[in-house]
């Protein structure tokens, strides 16, 4: 069990290992943006020269003006249908005679099963069949990818519609919230403490929220001036100390 528990903390570590290893720090070190303005960088390798590769046992072209899909005579099959033709008739017809095809070899085996040469040529030729059926299915790849990529990009874009259509909706939804707090406000000036907000209407209805201008010198009160005037005159200091010790 402290085995097993083990492994399950070491499974659920996250790896810092990185799938692709570093490439080597001498290579790097001849890509710095002093080499590269200079030029005198490695340059990248040339194109391969060779125009046919093989892969898993089947040779591919490189040139890429060739089609994707390789004919018949290509591979060395003899074709068993014209060059312009309907792939669902064919198809159907190739179904119909891989049918018949193994029909008649069951006969031969049934028959007379010691004719190895009959039953070769009856194999040889529903082979010849399965390889024209699969010809023309592979046929269909390029537009299969065409319409994946479609059907893909639709999706995408009916996602992406779909999540601006909600994000639309809580703005409106929004919108309307802080119209009805706005709507909800007195007409008068709201005072406090710190700040003075007029809201005033306009004659178009909307109401005016923005913050009042203020004075960067505001005028002093008649008190406060009075006050700074009594300081500065010693006289009536005196005349107002004596008054209050009288009273």
């Amino acid at each position: 069990i402290l085995l097993l528990n083990r492994f399950e903390v070491a499974m659920n570590e996250p790896s810092n290992v990185s799938a692709f290893p570093a490439p080597p720090m001498q290579f790097i070190e001849k890509y710095s943006d002093e080499n590269v303005a200079a030029g005198t960088c490695p340059k990248p390798p040339a194109l391969p020269t060779w125009t046919h590769y093989s892969m898993f046992g089947r040779t591919y072209d490189t040139d890429t003006s060739a089609p994707v899909i390789n004919s018949l005579e290509s591979q060395g099959l003899r074709r068993l249908h014209p060059e312009q033709f309907d792939h669902k008739q064919e198809l159907k017809k190739l179904n119909r005679s891989i049918l018949v095809n193994f029909l008649q070899l069951l006969d031969i085996l049934i028959r007379n099963p010691g004719l190895d040469q009959a039953r070769e040529e009856k194999i040889d030729q529903l082979n010849l069949l399965f390889i024209h059926m699969l010809h023309l299915v592979n046929e269909f790849r390029p537009h299969q990818a065409r319409e994946t990529v479609r059907v893909m990009l639709k999706t995408q874009a009916t996602q992406r519609s779909q999540i601006c259509e909600r994000l639309q909706n809580f703005y409106d939804k929004l919108q309307e919230e802080f119209s009805s707090y706005v709507a909800g406000l007195p007409d008068d000036v709201i005072e406090d403490k710190d700040a003075v907000l007029p809201v005033k209407r306009e004659a178009g209805g909307t109401r005016d929220c923005s913050p009042p201008q203020r004075e960067i010198f505001p005028e002093p009160c008649e008190q406060n001036v009075k006050s700074e005037n009594s300081d500065n005159c010693p006289e009536e200091r005196i005349a107002n100390v004596l008054e209050t010790m009288d009273s």
